[in-house]
């Protein structure tokens, strides 16, 4: 039972996230594209779409946050004291005595720190590759299922590449419920080495590769299909 505990939080923080993010993503788009000068968001390059992304980012570490928080003291709870059998939400009512809405946003720092640059990074891997495998002549909604999934699976590697040492002083913070962002950061460095940084990195991108060319393959259709009504 341990390796699935948590998985609930787990899920809904990922169904949460990914609703926002892309709800988000959209109008920031136009945003980017109002400031750029820009009549269509489809002309924006990838670095505008990066940094809608980035923007978009802001919103979801809104709603990411506390979910995590909830499945990393899940996770540690089975780890540490597989006697407690605490559930999610008497985890999330002991938060809130302790200290009332401010515990579900332990760890927003590190959380901001690893989305904002993260979904930069994201959505400008997967837009350049979608922008490279256009063949000339055509779109980049011309591409097809295959070159879209490769797209989804490069911006997912180039995130979690670059976000993960981010993730692991995150979840460092939000398990203890102490330490700073620096403190926890040069605390690894000191103890653990730059590589503690990057410890469970291999199965993150395996798994990124399958989610992100799903995600991305059921946005595009999802996108696709609303256009149509």
């Amino acid at each position: 039972m341990q390796t699935i505990t948590g998985t609930v939080p787990a899920l809904v923080a990922n169904i949460a996230e990914n609703a926002v993010l892309f709800t988000a993503y959209g109008y920031c788009q136009k945003v980017v594209a109002m400031v750029a000068g820009k009549d269509n968001p489809l002309e924006m390059s990838p670095i505008l779409n990066a940094c809608a992304g980035s923007f978009a980012a802001v919103f979801a570490a809104g709603v990411l946050c506390p979910t995590e928080l909830v499945k990393c003291k899940l996770q540690a709870q089975a780890e540490l004291n597989p006697l407690a059998k605490h559930n999610a939400f008497q985890i999330c009512r002991q938060m809130y005595q302790i200290n009332g809405v401010r515990s579900f946003f332990v760890g927003m720092t590190p959380t901001l720190v690893r989305e904002v640059p993260g979904y930069f990074s994201f959505f400008g891997a997967y837009e350049f590759s979608r922008y490279m495998f256009t063949p000339p002549g055509k779109t980049k909604d011309d591409i097809g299922l295959a070159r879209t999934a490769c797209s989804g699976a490069i911006g997912g590697m180039t995130l979690w590449t670059l976000a993960f040492p981010a993730d692991v002083i995150k979840s460092r913070m939000q398990v203890t419920g102490t330490g700073s962002f620096g403190s926890v950061f040069f605390n690894i460095l000191k103890h653990e080495g730059v590589r503690a940084l990057y410890k469970g990195l291999a199965p993150t991108l395996i798994r990124t590769c399958a989610a992100s060319s799903c995600l991305f393959i059921a946005y595009e259709n999802t996108k696709r299909f609303l256009h149509t009504l």
